[in-house]
């Protein structure tokens, strides 16, 4: 990245997009060894960030106030977010994540790609990017929780759990939890994916229910796209949700499974989101902005 900045002279955004501070302090060193019309971005999209790698007294939080003093524009996510990054309100933006997924999925046979049995029964789908953990270590996705109610089903049903980036060792560790469920109802139809070479919406637009159930989150872009292609969500009540989301309570199984059966059995369909002005054009503006006035 450092490299590419220097050979060019024209003004240049770095957009960071990460939780991991080290991503943080990679990207203000690109920025200073980039030409000095290099404007540095970083996007909040978890509410627990600011409170574990800003907030704490503790040296992590240390380097990221200082990496912090040389990010240009903060966009954060959601009004919570952007309270807790108050130390930077005059540098702070709420701007949505999420872009429509350019591409179709007309055509596209979701069984047959991921060589799967053809479905026999609901679809529920899951993602996660990758296994997460707290300082504290509790798993940010809330995965288990999921298990935990869908195993409780005497419905028939299937689930995908799409983690694009799952280790060897991550995959035998989760198949072994599937394996050690005492009632196995649907344990033959919970598929674990692990395909980075397939975009995940579409997957999440071909199934029939959408489950998010994190323990901390931001405007979540997996949840805006089940809600783009009319796909019924389900969400833990943790942070704010769009509207026509359905909550559960934080870490509660039996309230999601309890959930999970309304909303399948009110074959209740989402409508789609309504074709709105193009929100990259909010991403621009703020880019722009950030050359009208030299940053103090």
């Amino acid at each position: 990245m450092a490299y590419q900045l220097l050979q060019r002279s024209a003004p240049r955004v770095i957009h960071c997009q990460i939780s991991n501070y080290l991503g943080l302090v990679l990207a203000t060193l690109a920025k200073w060894t980039g030409p000095s019309q290099t404007r540095l971005v970083y996007s909040v999209h978890s509410e627990y960030w600011p409170k574990e790698q800003l907030i704490a007294d503790h040296l992590r939080a240390r380097l990221v106030r200082w990496a912090m003093r040389s990010v240009d524009l903060v966009l954060a996510d959601n009004p919570r977010i952007e309270s807790d990054m108050s130390r930077y309100a005059a540098r702070t933006r709420i701007i949505s994540p999420f872009l429509p997924p350019q591409g179709s999925i007309e055509g596209f046979d979701l069984a047959h790609q991921l060589n799967l049995p053809e479905f026999d029964a609901p679809l529920l789908v899951f993602n996660a990017y990758k296994l997460s953990y707290r300082d504290d270590g509790r798993e940010v996705y809330g995965l288990r929780t999921l298990l935990d109610a869908f195993f409780r089903l005497n419905t028939t049903l299937t689930l995908i759990v799409l983690i694009p980036q799952l280790s060897t060792f991550e995959r035998e560790s989760l198949l072994a939890q599937l394996d050690a469920y005492p009632r196995q109802l649907n344990r033959q139809r919970v598929h674990v994916v692990s395909r980075p070479d397939i975009e995940g919406w579409k997957i999440i637009a071909k199934a029939d229910l959408f489950v998010r159930p994190t323990i901390t989150d931001g405007d979540a872009l997996s949840v805006r796209e089940a809600l783009y292609f009319g796909v019924p969500c389900i969400c833990s009540d943790c942070t704010i949700r769009p509207e026509g989301a359905v909550l559960f309570k934080t870490d509660d199984a039996a309230d999601l499974a309890a959930k999970i059966i309304a909303t399948l059995e009110s074959k209740r369909s989402c409508v789609p989101e309504p074709a709105r002005a193009n929100p990259a054009l909010a991403f621009y503006s703020a880019y722009l902005s950030l050359f009208e006035v030299p940053h103090g």
